[in-house]
């Protein structure tokens, strides 16, 4: 249905998706909708996965977010193309996007987008054509390709030498390792095989004798099993029955008639003449049904926008011939199974799912501890270096040397955090982060298996990252030790073993297996903490959906007072809605003692975030309360039997800037789960990267661009990743989808995971920060300024995700633009990377648009340039003034219009500054002025003009 059907006096008739209308027609109608000022809930507007784009900051900022190069015809797209092998195959690639002017979007299959059938039999016949091998002898669709979100998926059809053909596909961005296959088969010459139809220009049609079988209804029969068609494949015009054969009339829309002639047979005319299946029986089908296997495919003609149908069924195998208006063949199935929707759609869940793995960096001797670490220490013996073999690419094994105790970074400052209470850990770091510039060394002994000692170590992990270089964290009681280890290796977090082993994280790809451990939903009442929330939402609907949960016990602070309670109420009636503080834990023993929980999943959680020199303790403590306090109540008054998940966050794990009472509430959840694993007791914990519906929590963060390396992910994607989760029985992951795509700098936590660097040839190795320092040095001010203020705005496009710094204005301050604490710990670290300047964490705050801040770095590196004063830039005036008197320029009206302009609005501001509001005359302001605030002046009345 287009706008019109759906809006009427401003009133929705009906839900908008099942209208009939596709993705454009939907999007306009809730755009009039919105326009209007009715709320418009835009995640059930958008089909699954879609997110939308960053709007522009202020008027006349224009962005194209149109996204090229779909796959059409053989897959052939922009970024893609032909590839042929050596055993005569051939590597055909392209791309697929749900992006605008899309029309995957109208193939909707269980509630997800799926590429259709029919347009995998298109690639095949494409790559296979490349090759001369033009019929498809078979072909199985072995795992359906869903599409989610707006960005592309490459896909790749591989034929070999020997006819044996594969589609591939992975996510734009994803590692080598990420590839997905999703059909296999095998294509042959056109022989006889089915590849002649005798086209019979005589034949009545319809057949003689067939009798009219009603299509209306057909498509919402069809929504009722799960499979909803939008306008492009609702191309069903007319049907019969006749001689045991089910005919019909079939033809594409407008939108697939302009492009048919990307294709061999268009997609959704093929799709189409399955739909006649549905109308085998009276009642239609009972569940959704997809093509499985293929069998001997011939596309006869290009071109068709519309065919006549016939076809043959037999249980759930059909065969089908296509012909033109004519008679003439246009395609041929010989056979085509059909088969139920799988339970379970792919995702790419199993690929993230992630577990920190200390890796070996190095050795220290510990028979040097005693005697020849005291007279190295004495000596300040610097050969101990000399004798430290780096670690390589993380994971990797390497000869490591060994290290003595003495000797090695003795001026390094030591704290000791050895028991230190979570909120004296913050007045520390704050003030030794305040008082100077040195690196101190941070001793967090059992930092990854006591709790307490884990959120200190998840608190200074996010003062490393907004400060880098000033924090290593070591767990170990023994400064000695962990001086030699930070000789050893240069990493800023690393642990030491009784042996003398460094070892330093890394996050590896968890294993997806079952070993057993995975939480019994049926063994008592379900509770969930934060149920009533956004998320809690999502997950208790998915325990219901997807393992059966009867009794389930939602749990926040206000309970039924909670927006959006009543909805999920009628949605689930097996669910109780309960008011408790879980932080509280007399509230919360009453009511574990009422329900008796066979699972506990603490969802509960609240944010606060700051930087860490502005975060307070009262903050510190909120956060970490509703978190950590909860899950520690949790662990003390449940029994044994009790499963507990507990839903953490990647920022215990990174460190996330701007939120370190958040990362230390999450390490400790963490640690927690590691130290009930160690007892025999059932608990896990997951450390969630971004989703991409918003909460009450993520309010403030745009959900459609990465942090720090995290990008966000579908609800879907990340309710799969639960059930991957679970089965694995780790008890601490990573569920979160992470930016691989090689980096200038990345965390090292990645460096298991990203492509090792290459190594750099003798006597050619770049430095970033010198080479740009050398680049711009030969330049005059002004130009050293334009290249720096390039250089911010680039790193401030890249921060933000826009495409090009051409959306980044000079003058336009950083808060206007979308910053907030931890876009400006992101900001200055990239350019602490590519300047080598100790920058401040408030450098965006202090320096507040991108010339400012450009005005700053240019000082920094070259030193302070001396400006014209404003008596030399009167005297270029008079100078410019008496060539124009002299008659040695030209102007035409407009020009010389404009300038007196100016002249009079430079006259009125003199006279500005001659009149003080406070009565005095004009010689006091003018000597108080200085040239800065002069012209801080005259740019407010001429801006940038």
């Amino acid at each position: 249905a287009g706008v019109a059907d759906v809006v009427r006096g401003g009133v929705v008739t009906g839900t908008l998706w099942r209208g009939g209308g596709g993705l454009g027609d939907v999007l306009r109608a809730a755009g009039v909708l919105h326009v209007a000022g009715v709320g418009v809930d835009w995640g059930s507007v958008m089909p699954v996965g879609v997110v939308p784009a960053e709007v522009p900051t202020y008027a006349f900022q224009r962005e194209r977010f149109w996204l090229e190069g779909e796959v059409g015809g053989s897959g052939i797209g922009s970024g893609g193309g032909v590839v042929r092998l050596g055993d005569g195959g051939v590597v055909v690639s392209g791309r697929v996007s749900l992006g605008v002017g899309s029309w995957w979007g109208d193939h909707v299959v269980g509630g997800v987008v799926l590429v259709p059938g029919a347009q995998f039999v298109e690639w095949v016949v494409g790559a296979g054509d490349v090759v001369g091998l033009s019929v498809v002898r078979e072909l199985m669709v072995e795992v359906p390709l869903v599409l989610e979100g707006l960005g592309f998926v490459e896909v790749q059809t591989v034929v070999g030498g020997d006819g044996r053909v594969a589609v591939y596909s992975r996510g734009e961005g994803d590692g080598d390792d990420s590839w997905v296959c999703h059909a296999t088969g095998l294509v042959v010459e056109n022989t006889d095989v089915n590849s002649s139809v005798d086209a019979d220009v005589n034949a009545a049609w319809p057949p003689v004798g067939a009798i009219p079988i009603s299509v209306e209804g057909v498509y919402e029969r069809l929504a009722d099993v799960g499979v909803r068609y939008g306008p492009v494949f609702q191309g069903l015009r007319a049907a019969w029955r006749v001689d045991g054969e089910l005919v019909a009339e079939v033809a594409l829309d407008d939108v697939g008639r302009a492009e048919v002639d990307r294709f061999r047979v268009h997609p959704a005319l093929l799709d189409a003449a399955l739909h006649l299946a549905a109308l085998h029986e009276p009642s239609g089908p009972a569940e959704p049904l997809l093509p499985f296997v293929w069998q001997d495919v011939v596309v006869h003609a290009t071109g068709a926008t519309e065919a006549r149908v016939r076809m043959r069924v037999d249980g759930d195998t059909l065969s089908v011939i296509l012909t033109d208006l004519d008679g003439a063949p246009v395609v041929t199935v010989g056979s085509l199974v059909l088969r139920p929707l799988p339970d379970r759609l792919p995702v790419k869940a199993v690929r993230d799912l992630y577990t920190v793995d200390w890796v070996d960096a190095g050795r220290i001797s510990r028979a040097s501890q005693v005697g020849e670490a005291s007279r190295a220490s004495q000596a300040g013996d610097a050969s101990h270096a000399a004798q430290i073999n780096h670690a390589g690419h993380a994971g990797e094994v390497s000869q490591f040397g060994e290290v003595g105790l003495g000797g090695v970074e003795a001026a390094l400052p030591v704290w000791d955090c050895a028991g230190v209470d979570l909120a004296d850990a913050l007045v520390g770091v704050q003030e030794r982060l305040a008082a100077d510039d040195r690196r101190w060394l941070v001793l967090i002994p059992d930092g990854q298996t006591s709790p307490d000692a884990a959120a200190v170590w998840g608190l200074l992990a996010s003062a490393q990252t907004e400060h880098p270089d000033r924090l290593v964290l070591v767990d170990t009681a023994d400064p000695a030790v962990a001086r030699a280890a930070v000789a050893v290796c240069g990493e800023p977090q690393l642990r030491v073993d009784d042996d003398g082993r460094i070892q330093v994280p890394r996050l590896v790809r968890a294993a997806p297996t079952e070993d057993g451990r995975r939480p019994d939903f049926g063994a008592g009442p379900v509770l969930v903490t934060g149920g009533t929330g956004t998320l809690g939402g999502l997950l208790a609907r998915h325990l219901v959906r997807e393992y059966g949960v009867d009794d389930l016990v939602l749990v926040s602070r206000r309970g039924s007072d909670a927006p959006g309670v009543d909805e999920l109420v009628r949605d689930l009636p097996q669910a109780r809605v309960v008011a408790c503080d879980v932080a509280d834990r007399g509230a919360l023993a009453a009511l574990l003692g009422e329900v008796r929980p066979g699972v506990v999943i603490h969802a509960a959680g609240v944010l606060d975030d700051a930087t860490v020199g502005n975060l307070t303790v009262a903050q510190l403590e909120s956060v970490f309360r509703a978190k950590a306090v909860a899950a520690r109540h949790l662990h003390e008054l449940t029994d044994g039997l009790c499963a507990l998940v507990f839903f953490s966050s990647a920022s215990g794990v990174f460190g996330s800037a701007g939120q370190a009472n958040y990362a230390a509430a999450n390490a400790y959840l963490d640690a927690l789960a590691r130290q009930r694993r160690a007892q025999g007791l059932p608990g896990q914990s997951l450390a969630w990267g971004l989703w991409e519906t918003g909460s009450a929590m993520t309010a403030a963060l745009d959900t459609t661009r990465a942090y720090q390396g995290v990008r966000p992910m579908s609800d879907r994607h990340a309710l799969a990743l639960f059930d991957a989760a679970l089965r694995t029985g780790q008890p601490a992951l990573v569920t979160a989808t992470l930016d691989l795509r090689p980096q200038a700098d990345p965390s090292p936590l990645l460096r298991a995971l990203l492509p090792p660097d290459r190594r750099t040839a003798a006597g050619d190795t770049p430095d970033r920060a010198a080479a740009m320092r050398a680049r711009l040095a030969g330049r005059d001010a002004d130009g050293q300024l334009s290249g720096l203020l390039d250089l911010v705005r680039g790193q401030t496009a890249q921060v933000l995700g826009h495409s090009s710094l051409s959306t980044i204005g000079a003058g336009r301050p950083f808060k206007d633009l979308g910053f907030d604490s931890l876009t400006a710990v992101e900001l200055r670290n990239r350019l602490r990377t590519v300047t080598d300047l100790s920058l401040p964490a408030t450098l965006v705050f202090d320096h507040p648009t991108p010339a400012a801040l450009a005005e700053y770095l240019r000082a920094e590196l070259f030193g302070s340039a001396t400006r014209p004063s404003i008596v030399d830039q009167l005297a270029q005036l008079e100078n410019a003034m008496a060539v124009v008197a002299g008659g040695g320029d030209e102007f035409d009206a407009e020009l010389r219009d404009d300038i007196t302009v100016r002249l009079k609005a430079l006259t009125a501001m003199w006279g500005d500054l001659r009149r003080r509001d406070d009565g005095t005359d004009v010689g006091g302001r003018l000597d108080d002025a200085s040239d800065d605030e002069i012209f801080q002046f005259i740019d407010s009345k001429f801006g940038d003009s």
